[in-house]
C-alpha cells in the first residue's frame, strides 16, 4: 500500500485481495481470496473474513464473515469515498447463492476531526530526492489530510476533498512546441513539415520565408512571471518545408533476401473482382526458395503450405486469364496450386515420370474458357531449338486431379477458344491445335483435335517450321519444295489460307521472321532482308483484314541477333507505334560502314505512314539543341532493354504517356554517350520534353498520376517522382548508402501507389525496397463517368497526329479518354476510367485513312506507287472467294486502314467499280444506271422546278423591288458605287449580291463580245460583198463609249422596265441585228478603195 501517490510502498497483506477505501482513505477494507484443496485434490474456497485499517494502512484488524465458504465478487461504497459504510457481494459455494453483507464503520470513532489539530499538509507531487514539492502546469498542488494516527472521521458525506494550488514561476517546462512544431532530441522545437506545408506554407506563402514562434504556453498552465516565450524565433523556408513534407509522406520498407533474386512476378489484377488493385508479388531466389509479398514488397513471407517445396522449386506459372491462380512446380513434378493469390496451396503430381534420368522441364498452357483446364507439358533433354528426346502433353479439366494423355513428340498446343473470335466463327469448345515433331524428322506437323486426340487428329499443315498466334489470328510457316518459305493464316483454327507476301520480299528457309505484338486488328510481321550478323534489318509487313495479303509498311527496320525487333505499340491506344530504322543502309550494303545508324519513327495511322519523332526545343537545362534540318528525337528500343517485356515505353493505364531514353540529333547515339537523356510525352508522342540527363529506369503508378524514375547507370540513393504528368520533379532519398538498382517495378496494370526497388548489395545479394507513395495525396479524385462536362479532377483527352495538331481525328473518328488533370492533387485508385471512353464522331476520310495496297509501297513524295517490275492484284478474285459479292473495285494503289471508321470525303481506294460475273443487272440497279420512264421525268422536273423558283425569287426580291431592269441599265462600267439597293435583312443582301454579280458578269461578257466582233469585222471579215452585212450583224453589239448610253438599250426608255417580258422582247429587237450604220459605212468606204478586198 502507498500513501504518497505511489512514490513509496509497503506490504500489508500476504494474499491477493479485493479492496476499497472510505472516509477519504482513512478506512481501508480488504477481502482476501483464500483457497484449499480437499482430499480429492479439488480446490475449495475458504474466504471467511475481511481485513480493515483505520490508520491509512499502518495497522490491520480482521472480522469474521457469517458465511465461511464464499467467493468475494465485489466491494463498493460511495463513489466519492466520503461514506463510512462498505458493502460486499459474496457468492456462497455451498448454496450457490449470492449474499450481500454490509460493514458499518460509523462507530469506529466518536468524533469528527479538528482541522487545526488532526490535519497535515500533503503535497501531491514531490521530488524523490529532495522531497520538495514539484510544480506541474505552473502550480504546486497540496491537500489537507488527516494525520495517520488521528482517531477521528475526516469526511462529510458527499463533500469533495479540496485541492489547494500555489502558483510557480514560469520556466521553459511551462511551455510546449507551437502547433506544427515538435521537440527533437536536443529539446528544441522543430517544424513538422506536413502540418506547416498544409496550414502555413500555402497560397502566397508557398515560396516565402516566414518568421514564427516555435513555442507557446501549455493550455491550462497557471505559472506567474519568470520565463518569457521568445517571439518569431524560427524562420520557415516554405520551399524547403514543402519538399520535406512530401518526403515525409513517402514510406520505405526494406527486406533483405541475403542472396540473389533470380526471378519475380506480380499477379495481374482480378478484373472479375472489380479490378481492385492487388499487389501480390512472387520472388524466387538463387537457393530456389519462393517468397510471397501481399503488399507490393513491404513484407515477404514463405507460405507454410510451401515448406516442403522450398529449395526444390523448378518453376512458377501464373494463369493469364485467371490471375488468382498460381502454380509452383518442383523438380520432381510435384505442383502446388493456389486459387487465392498464393494464400494457400493444394498439391497434385505430374502425370509423367523421368524416362532417361535426364533433367525434366515443365510447361503449361491455359484455357481462356475454363479456369480448371490446362495442358501439362513434360520434356527431357531438349536442345536450344526445342527438340527433345522426350516430350509429352496431357490435359486436365479439374486443376490436376486427373489427366488425359494427348500426344507424344509435342512442341506446343493452343486452345482454339483462347485465340479465335467465337462471336463470328464456330469455335468448338474442345478444339486444340498442336505442333508435333518426331526427333527423327526435320520438320513439324500442325494437327488439330476436338476429342483431346482420343482419335487421330486432323493434319492442318505439313513441313511446319514454326507457328504462333497474334491477336485473333494463328500463323504458321511451312517449307516449300523450292526451299522457300510459305506462310498460312487461320481465323478459326480449321481453315488455313496462304499468305501472299509482296513479290519483292524474298522469304526463304533461312529468312527470319518475327510476329510483332501490336495494338491493332491486323498482323504485323518483320521479315529479315539483311541477315548478316551485326547488320540485321528487315521489312515491316502489314496484313490485310484477314491476314492473308501483306504490304510493306516500311523497310530497313532494325533487329538484333536474336530476331528481336525495335518495334513497340503504344499501350491502350489504337494504331500508334514506334520503331527504329537503319538510316545508313547504302553504306552498309556498299561495305563502307558496318555500324548501323538508327533513327526513331512513329506512326499515328497503324503503319500507313511513318514520321520522325519531333524534337523538343530545349533540353532539361533550358538550352537549345545543336542540330540542323534532320534534327529529331531518337530512342533506344526493344533490342537494348534488360527486360523487354516489362520495360516498355508506355502503360495501358497511363493514357498517352511515354518515357524513352535517347538523344536529339540525326541518329541514335550509344547509351553511354553523354547526350543520352530521359524524355517524356503526355500526348502519345506529339510533343516531348527532356526530363534528366543520363540513363534512368521508369515506372507509372496510379494510372499515371505518379511517375517514378531512378538512375540505372551508377549506384544511387535517390529517386525522382512527379505528380503532375512530368512537368515538375522532386527528389527523394530512399537510402543512407548508394547502391546499384537492378530493377524498378510495380504491378503490371500500373494502378498501385507502391513501387519496388531491387537493390544489389556489395556481396551480390539483393534487397527489396518498397517505396510507398499512398500518403502523398490526401483525397481520392472525384469522377462522374456520366457527366462529361462537369469534371473537377478529370479532363477528356484526344490523341492526334504531330503534323495535324488542330485535327483530332485518328482512324476516321474522334475519341476521348478520361484522365486526371495534371493540376489535381488527388489519387485515382480503382476508379474505372476506361468507362469514361467517349466516341465523339466519325470524320471524313483523308489521306491518313489509307495505306498502300498489295505490291505498292510508299514513295518519298508520300504517294503509293507500284513496285517496279510488279503488277497490282486482281481484285475480281473476291467474286470467286465470296459468291455473294456484287462488285469489285479496280486497284488504285491504296486500301483503307482497317481501324478507320471514316465516312465520305476522300475515297482513294474506290475509283472505278465493276460488276462481278453474273451480277450485271443487280449492279445496274444498285448504282441506278440507265435512267428512264418515271425516273427520267423526275431527273428533269426537279432541277427545272428548283431553277424556276429560284429565278422568280431573285427577280422579285432583287430586281423588281429595286426598280426593274431599267434601273440596272443605268449602271456605268466605272461608276457602280452610286447605286443604292433596298436591303432590309440578310436575305436582301444575299439576293442583291447575286443580282449584281450577274450584272457584272453580263457586262464583262458583252464587252468581250463587242471587242471580238469589231476585231473580226476589221481584220478578219473585212471583205467586200453582200455577205459582209450578214456576218457583221451576227457579231454586232454596242460598246458603250458615251456616259449617257446605258448598258441595256430599249426602243422606248419610257417602257415599263419592271416587266421581264418587255425586257426580253425589246432587248431582242434593239441589240441583236441592229447594225451600227456609221461604223459599217466607214468600213465600206475602205473596202471601196481596195477593189481586191482583203484576206
Amino acid at each position: 500500500m502507498s500513501r504518497d501517490g505511489g512514490a513509496s510502498w509497503r506490504k500489508v497483506l500476504d494474499s491477493p485481495s479485493t479492496f476499497s477505501f472510505a472516509d477519504f482513505g482513512n478506512i481501508a477494507v480488504c477481502i482476501p481470496f483464500k483457497t484449499e484443496f480437499d482430499e480429492s485434490r479439488n480446490m475449495v474456497w475458504k474466504t471467511d473474513s475481511f481485513t480493515y485499517s483505520l490508520d491509512q494502512g499502518k495497522t490491520w484488524s480482521s472480522m469474521k464473515l457469517e458465511n465461511q465458504n464464499s467467493i468475494p465478487v465485489m466491494m463498493t461504497t460511495a463513489k466519492d469515498g466520503t461514506s463510512h459504510h462498505m458493502t460486499f457481494l459474496l457468492f456462497d459455494t455451498k448454496s450457490q447463492k449470492y449474499i450481500i453483507t454490509s460493514a458499518d464503520f460509523s462507530n469506529a470513532f466518536s468524533r469528527k476531526c479538528d482541522k487545526k489539530k488532526d490535519y497535515e499538509v500533503w503535497y501531491a507531487r514531490q521530488d524523490s530526492q529532495t522531497k520538495e514539492p514539484v510544480c506541474i502546469l505552473g502550480q504546486k498542488q497540496k491537500y489537507n489530510r488527516r494525520k495517520q494516527d488521528a482517531d477521528c472521521f475526516a469526511s462529510t458525506l458527499y463533500e469533495d476533498l479540496q485541492v489547494i494550488s500555489e502558483p510557480c514561476k514560469c520556466t521553459v517546462n511551462d511551455t510546449q512546441c507551437a502547433h506544427g512544431f515538435i521537440q527533437d532530441k536536443q529539446l528544441a522545437c522543430v517544424p513538422i513539415p506536413e502540418v506547416i506545408a498544409n496550414e502555413v506554407c500555402t497560397g502566397k506563402n508557398l515560396n516565402r520565408k516566414i518568421k514564427v514562434s516555435s513555442r507557446q504556453m501549455i493550455l491550462g498552465d497557471n505559472c506567474k512571471g519568470g520565463f518569457n516565450i521568445p517571439k518569431n524565433d524560427y524562420t520557415l523556408d516554405c520551399r524547403e518545408i514543402v519538399k520535406e513534407a512530401q518526403r515525409d509522406k513517402i514510406k520505405v520498407f526494406e527486406y533483405a533476401f541475403h542472396e540473389s533474386v533470380i526471378s519475380y512476378v506480380y499477379l495481374e489484377r482480378d478484373l472479375e473482382n472489380g479490378g481492385i488493385p492487388d499487389e501480390t508479388l512472387l520472388v524466387v531466389t538463387k537457393s530456389l526458395v519462393l517468397y510471397v509479398s501481399y503488399d507490393g514488397g513491404a513484407r515477404f513471407v514463405q507460405p507454410p503450405s510451401l515448406s516442403a517445396a522450398q529449395g526444390n522449386i523448378a518453376s512458377a506459372f501464373t494463369n493469364p486469364y485467371y490471375p488468382n491462380n498460381v502454380y509452383v512446380v518442383t523438380k520432381d513434378g510435384t505442383t502446388y496450386f493456389s486459387s487465392d493469390r498464393a494464400g494457400t496451396f493444394d498439391t497434385f503430381n505430374s502425370p509423367y515420370t523421368t524416362s532417361y534420368g535426364g533433367a525434366p522441364s515443365y510447361d503449361m498452357s491455359f484455357s481462356k474458357a475454363n479456369s480448371s483446364r490446362f495442358i501439362w507439358y513434360y520434356k527431357e533433354d531438349c536442345n536450344s531449338i526445342g527438340d527433345c528426346k522426350v516430350s509429352k502433353a496431357a490435359i486436365t479439366n479439374d486443376n490436376g486431379k486427373s489427366f488425359i494423355h494427348m500426344l507424344d513428340n509435342i512442341r506446343k498446343c493452343h486452345f482454339a477458344d483462347s485465340i479465335f473470335d467465337s462471336k463470328h466463327y464456330d469455335i468448338r469448345d474442345k478444339r486444340i491445335i498442336c505442333e508435333t515433331k518426331r526427333p527423327s524428322e526435320p520438320l513439324a506437323k500442325l494437327i488439330t483435335s476436338v476429342d483431346y486426340f482420343a482419335t487421330d487428329g486432323d493434319v492442318l499443315l505439313d513441313k511446319v517450321i514454326g507457328s504462333t498466334s497474334s491477336g485473333e489470328f494463328f500463323v504458321a510457316a511451312t517449307l516449300k519444295e523450292d526451299n522457300s518459305l510459305a506462310a498460312f493464316v487461320s481465323v478459326n483454327g480449321v481453315d488455313f489460307a496462304k499468305v501472299q507476301f509482296p513479290h519483292d520480299i524474298a522469304v526463304t528457309r533461312q529468312t527470319a521472321y518475327t510476329i510483332l505484338n501490336v495494338n491493332s486488328k491486323q498482323i504485323f510481321m518483320h521479315v529479315t532482308t539483311n541477315p548478316i550478323e551485326g547488320e540485321q534489318y528487315g521489312a515491316l509487313l502489314k496484313g490485310n483484314y484477314n491476314g492473308t495479303m501483306y504490304v510493306t509498311s516500311i523497310r530497313h527496320v532494325n533487329r538484333d541477333d536474336h530476331a528481336y525487333v525495335d518495334f513497340e505499340s503504344v499501350e491502350g491506344l489504337e494504331g500508334i507505334s514506334l520503331l527504329n530504322v537503319v538510316s545508313n543502309v547504302k553504306e552498309i550494303e556498299s561495305k563502307k560502314g558496318r555500324d548501323k545508324k538508327l533513327k526513331t519513327l512513329i506512326t499515328h495511322n497503324d503503319g500507313a505512314t511513318w514520321n520522325p519523332l519531333p524534337a523538343p526545343l530545349v533540353d532539361s537545362k533550358g538550352k537549345k539543341y545543336k542540330c540542323g534540318k534532320d534534327c529529331s528525337l531518337n530512342l533506344h528500343s526493344f533490342t537494348e532493354r534488360d527486360d523487354p517485356i516489362r520495360d516498355t515505353f508506355s502503360s495501358g493505364s497511363a493514357m498517352g504517356m511515354l518515357f524513352g531514353l535517347g538523344n536529339v540529333g540525326k541518329e541514335l547515339k550509344p547509351l553511354s554517350d553523354p547526350d543520352t537523356a530521359l524524355f517524356f510525352t503526355s500526348d502519345a508522342g506529339t510533343t516531348w520534353r527532356e526530363i534528366k540527363k543520363g540513363r534512368y529506369m521508369w515506372e507509372f503508378g496510379d494510372q499515371g498520376t505518379i511517375l517514378v524514375i531512378v538512375s540505372s547507370s551508377e549506384p544511387t540513393d535517390t529517386l525522382s517522382y512527379s505528380l503532375d504528368e512530368g512537368y515538375t520533379w522532386k527528389d527523394y532519398k530512399f537510402s543512407t548508402s548508394k547502391r546499384v538498382v537492378n530493377d524498378l517495378s510495380t504491378v503490371p496494370s500500373d494502378t498501385a501507389r507502391r513501387f519496388m526497388l531491387l537493390m544489389r548489395n556489395d556481396d551480390g545479394s539483393n534487397t527489396a525496397l518498397s517505396i510507398d507513395f499512398s500518403r502523398l495525396q490526401d483525397r481520392q479524385c472525384a469522377v462522374d463517368i456520366g457527366d462529361s462536362d462537369n469534371q473537377k479532377d478529370f479532363e477528356y483527352w484526344s490523341p492526334q497526329r504531330p503534323d495535324l495538331k488542330n485535327d483530332k481525328c485518328l482512324f476516321g473518328h474522334e475519341w476521348r479518354y478520361l484522365r486526371r488533370k495534371a493540376s489535381s492533387n488527388c489519387f485515382i485508385g480503382a476508379a474505372p476510367l476506361s468507362e469514361g471512353y467517349r466516341h465523339i464522331r466519325n470524320c471524313s476520310c483523308t489521306r491518313n485513312d489509307f495505306e498502300c495496297d498489295y505490291n505498292f509501297e510508299l514513295a518519298s513524295d508520300g504517294t503509293c506507287k507500284l513496285i517496279k517490275g510488279l503488277s497490282s492484284k486482281d481484285n475480281s478474285e473476291i467474286c470467286r472467294i465470296s459468291p455473294g459479292t456484287l462488285e469489285y473495285w479496280e486497284p488504285t494503289g491504296y486500301r483503307k486502314v482497317p481501324l478507320s471508321t471514316c465516312e465520305g470525303g476522300l475515297e482513294l481506294d474506290k475509283w472505278a467499280s465493276h460488276p462481278c460475273p453474273g451480277k450485271e443487272n443487280d449492279y445496274k440497279k444498285e448504282h441506278d444506271i440507265g435512267v428512264h420512264g418515271g425516273s427520267l421525268f423526275w431527273v428533269i422536273a426537279i432541277p427545272l422546278t428548283a431553277f424556276i423558283a429560284s429565278a422568280a425569287f431573285v427577280y422579285d426580291r432583287g430586281i423588281r423591288r429595286n426598280g426593274g431592269f431599267q434601273r440596272f441599265g443605268e449602271i456605268r462600267l466605272d461608276d457602280d458605287d452610286n447605286l443604292q439597293l433596298v436591303e432590309e435583312n440578310n436575305t436582301d443582301r444575299v439576293v442583291n449580291k447575286i443580282v449584281m454579280a450577274g450584272v457584272y458578269a453580263f457586262s464583262f461578257l458583252t464587252s468581250v463580245k463587242r471587242k471580238v466582233s469589231a476585231f473580226l469585222r476589221r481584220r478578219v471579215l473585212g471583205v467586200r460583198g453582200e455577205n459582209s452585212d450578214a456576218v457583221t450583224s451576227f457579231f454586232n453589239d454596242r460598246i458603250v463609249d458615251n456616259d449617257d448610253d446605258s448598258l441595256f438599250r430599249y426602243a422606248d426608255e419610257e417602257d415599263d422596265a419592271r416587266e421581264i417580258d418587255s425586257f426580253l422582247e425589246n432587248g431582242a429587237e434593239n441589240d441583236i441585228g441592229a447594225a451600227d450604220d456609221d461604223e459599217l459605212n466607214a468600213e465600206d468606204e475602205l473596202n471601196d478603195e481596195n477593189p481586191h478586198g482583203s484576206a
